[in-house]
């Protein structure tokens, strides 16, 4: 029987990288249960005959990459003087649906702030934390916790709206105590592409980002920059074509140091880049583990040990100071 111990006993010797995947979002709410948004789509008829058969032809569930490769094809038809209204109205289905399917699973500010003090908490222990979830809730804690006595310790190392090429610089903490990093390496709602493919980020008050957001994707200011779906094959092809995505696979993964932690991630095969990547230079792992899940351990301890990983702890997910549990 595998030995899974508390995150107090343990966290002073992991406060370098944090990973954080899906199940950190399912603890916040059931929304995020489904399996993938395209799912989520099928399940609440938002996806239209017609507008499945756009996925098909791309052989992808991917959003981000069927509404880009549609948006792309318009610029040229424009570009070509070709009739565009089939490729414009494909676009227009692809996004309304995924609008609608982001507004039906995703939960209000509201209901996940009572969580942004733990989990501000915890994440403050680490000097970098990288989330491959989609979703808004830790761009919502962090920047509460900023507005709530940390000043400026989180930091996205964005410059209003453009990544900075120095980020490695804000390491250094700047108005506050101390510094945590934070960084999306599939992306995230809050990230978008512009026409001339520059990469942005959205911002707004935190109660109105979700609305901004869709209204910027409804506008066509902007298509948004996640990787939402694929193999691990499949993600790194998305993730090569974006320079944001690139740089924190590259830079930010390749250098969490040598002691990472994992909160709910589920160590399945199209995770395989994610963990290769982050675990590079790790002498040793720790990751969470919910209501003791034997299968998920003997899975996470393969993924570990193929990535050449040498010492595995598990923790207990619902323990004292882990994610939400104060």
């Amino acid at each position: 029987m595998t030995n899974i111990v508390k995150w107090a006993t343990i966290k002073e010797h992991f406060s370098q990288g944090l990973v954080i995947g899906n199940g950190a979002s399912i603890a916040l709410s059931d929304s995020f249960k489904y399996p993938s948004l395209y799912q989520a789509a099928q399940d609440a008829k938002f996806l239209a005959e017609g507008t499945q058969g756009v996925f098909s032809s791309f052989k992808s569930q991917d959003f981000e990459l069927v509404l880009r490769r549609l948006w792309q094809a318009t610029l040229v038809n424009q570009a070509l003087k070709i009739d565009n209204e089939r490729v414009q109205s494909a676009y227009v289905e692809v996004r309304k649906s995924l609008i609608s399917t982001v507004h039906a699973i995703h939960p209000a500010y509201d209901q996940v702030k009572q969580h942004f003090s733990a989990m501000g908490t915890f994440l403050k222990g680490f000097h970098t934390v990288a989330s491959v979830n989609y979703d808004l809730t830790l761009y919502w804690a962090a920047m509460w916790s900023n507005e709530n006595g940390l000043g400026s310790w989180f930091k996205d190392a964005f410059d209003r709206a453009t990544f900075r090429d120095d980020w490695q610089t804000l390491k250094e903490p700047y108005k506050a105590d101390g510094a945590t990093l934070y960084f999306y390496p599939h992306g995230n709602l809050c990230l978008g592409t512009q026409a001339e493919g520059s990469e942005i980020k959205i911002a707004a008050g935190g109660e109105n980002l979700l609305q901004t957001i869709t209204e910027q994707w409804e506008q066509g200011v902007v298509t948004p920059l996640f990787v939402s779906e694929g193999t691990t094959e499949q993600k790194l092809t998305a993730i090569r074509r974006s320079n944001y995505l690139s740089r924190v696979h590259i830079e930010v993964l390749g250098s969490l140091g040598d002691a990472v932690a994992f909160y709910g991630l589920g160590f399945w095969s199209q995770d395989e880049h994610l963990i290769q990547r982050a675990t590079k230079n790790a002498k040793s792992v720790a990751v969470s583990v919910h209501k003791a899940d034997q299968s998920f351990i003997e899975r996470a301890s393969k993924a570990l040990e193929s990535a050449g990983v040498k010492k595995i702890t598990f923790f207990d997910a619902e323990s004292p100071g882990a994610w939400i549990h104060a």
